[in-house]
């Protein structure tokens, strides 16, 4: 069925009809109407249809407790009260409580949480849970007044007797009296509490109303289901108009272009200190055309840029100069200063070589010096403990190895 205006309001209608049955406020198509629009006059109905739609996916039903509490609550801790619960319910678009200000939003986190907590099949529970067979109709039936006395056992064992004849007496008086009433001796097989409905003609009538209203409950179902989907796409729409407004260009078409051109030479710089590395292949590029869409250029950069970065830690692992120190390749300026010898990127020129080594080289020299010293300094004081008469004088300057 075509989503047209006219089944879009039947669609509400009914949903809102669905919603009044289990004890919800009343909600009017306009309302939902405006909030699609985020108009601020439906803001105060969506707030109360997400509070009571989040309150009944919490208790599993709408009573005097929900209405009280938001008429007695102010606005801002209703919201409060919703915002935890769709934290707890993990709803994706919450950042903030003020992010459900507006009626949009609060429609479109009502219409989540009935659909994630699943809320149309416990209304349905409700509306049709009369209709189970373990379910008791509620009827008067007559009982003896209570009384207490002091009495003794063989008075209560005698009182106990002659209470079961009276209920049998009473039994066969109200077989009797339904026999007659139904003109027929074959029904005799029935119990009393299925003639019940028969003999008391109010209650029967009270039967014929409950079965009615349960019948409008069936056929009010029913054209839900038929029409359910053309609501749900309905609030679709509405998601979709929150995203077309909310989206607002932060750069100008020119901008972008300059974006482009320098991932361009992005990608250009990553290709060439591949070739320099040792790449065996070269990524392709294919960014001739000006008509591509913007998404594909940059999952096509992206792609080439992965390419390029994992043939370069390859190349990286077979180049020696990444491995070991010793090995460098330098550039070396010739006689022509506008020509030098090609050398690898990546590796360090000959100056920053020559202060490395340098530096460690003094530092080795420090650690030697400080091992002479701690050798000196034990060989005196091993000759101190065991040999006292003789005084040794351990000069590590003098040795050679």
């Amino acid at each position: 069925m075509p989503s047209t205006p006219v089944n879009v309001r039947k669609s509400i209608i009914l949903f809102a009809k669905l919603l009044k049955k289990c004890g919800f406020s009343e909600y009017l198509p306009e309302n939902f109407r405006l909030a699609k629009f985020d108009d601020p006059r439906s803001k105060d109905c969506m707030l109360r249809l997400l509070y009571e739609v989040v309150y009944f996916s919490q208790y599993g039903h709408i009573d005097d407790v929900a209405h009280e509490g938001f008429k007695r609550f102010s606005p801002s801790d209703v919201l409060t009260y919703a915002y935890k619960r769709l934290q707890k319910l993990g709803y994706p678009c919450l950042s903030t409580p003020n992010k459900l200000g507006s009626s949009r939003e609060l429609l479109l986190a009502a219409a989540w949480v009935f659909s994630q907590c699943n809320i149309m099949s416990q209304i349905e529970r409700q509306l049709l849970g009369s209709f189970d067979a373990t379910e008791l109709r509620s009827i008067m039936i007559p009982h003896f007044e209570k009384f207490t006395s002091h009495l003794s056992l063989w008075q209560l064992d005698w009182l106990l007797g002659r209470g079961r004849f009276l209920q049998k007496q009473l039994y066969q008086q109200r077989m009797g009296i339904i026999k007659s009433y139904l003109h027929s001796r074959g029904k005799s097989h029935l119990s009393p509490l299925q003639c019940l409905p028969v003999e008391n003609p109010d209650l029967l009538q009270a039967e014929a109303e409950r079965i009615k209203v349960k019948r409008n409950y069936i056929e009010l179902l029913k054209l839900w289901q038929a029409e359910s989907m053309i609501f749900w796409r309905w609030i679709q729409s509405v998601a979709k108009e929150r995203t077309s407004d909310h989206f607002v260009p932060t750069v100008s078409p020119s901008k972008l272009s300059l974006e482009r051109s320098s991932l361009l030479q992005c990608l250009s710089a990553h290709i060439n200190l591949a070739k320099a590395a040792g790449v065996p292949q070269e990524p392709d590029l294919p960014f001739g055309t000006d008509q591509q869409p913007f998404p594909s250029l940059l999952t096509q950069i992206d792609d080439n840029l992965k390419v390029c970065n994992l043939q370069l830690l390859n190349a990286e692992s077979l180049c020696p100069s990444f491995i070991s120190p010793l090995l460098f390749h330098y550039d070396i300026q010739t006689s022509d200063k506008n020509s030098k010898i090609a050398s690898r990127p990546g590796c360090r020129s000959l100056s920053e070589e020559n202060a490395k080594l340098t530096s460690l080289l003094q530092t080795y020299r420090r650690q030697f010096e400080d091992i002479k010293n701690e050798l000196s300094e034990q060989l005196q004081e091993f000759a101190r403990h065991n040999m006292p008469d003789v005084l040794f004088l351990f000069s590590m300057a003098s040795c050679t190895e």
